[in-house]
């Protein structure tokens, strides 16, 4: 990008790239994270039409970089969009709950995982008692093709919370 180049030219290519990585993956749900140098993952992450491109980039300089070292990277970056979708639900959520489109209760989050209803659930790091029920909403919900994820604000008396379909 700064070597004179015309930037309209490199967004050209870029929108190439994006198109092939695009038709390479089909309908994977990502995520897809960004490894390069300067501004060219940020230039990369604004024409890019992937829906599932990690909100922060790493700039350190790929090149040379074995293959360590760029899973530490990638591992680095999915954690962090790991947490942040977590957050998000988990807001979103709290947001709900009061429509009843969401809950926090356990056994309305399993009668519903069971049914297939549950979009997405989320569970503590400590479920104190209720590892089973938890457990059972968790495996109910991937049958159900829905998503999965902990959260650590979730506590032992409060050990889950799901985002109804309908």
């Amino acid at each position: 990008i700064g070597e004179g180049r015309d930037f309209e030219e490199v967004r050209k290519y870029l929108r190439a790239v994006d198109h092939g990585v695009g038709s390479a993956i089909g309908a994977a749900r990502g995520p897809i994270g960004l490894i390069g140098i300067g501004e060219l993952p940020a230039a990369y992450k604004a024409v890019s039409a992937m829906p599932y491109l990690i909100k922060e980039v790493n700039r350190k300089d790929p090149a040379g970089a074995g293959p360590a070292e760029v899973r530490a990277v990638a591992d680095q970056l999915l954690a962090q969009h790991r947490c942040d979708a977590a957050d998000a639900l988990h807001s979103r959520i709290g947001d709900l709950v009061g429509a009843g489109k969401a809950s926090t209760n356990l056994q309305a989050i399993v009668g519903a995982a069971l049914k297939g209803r549950v979009e997405a659930v989320l569970f503590g790091p400590d479920r104190g008692g209720n590892e089973s029920a938890v457990n059972t909403a968790v495996l109910a919900t991937l049958r159900g093709r829905g998503d999965v994820m902990e959260h650590p604000a979730l506590t032992p008396a409060q050990p889950a919370a799901a985002l109804f379909r309908y």
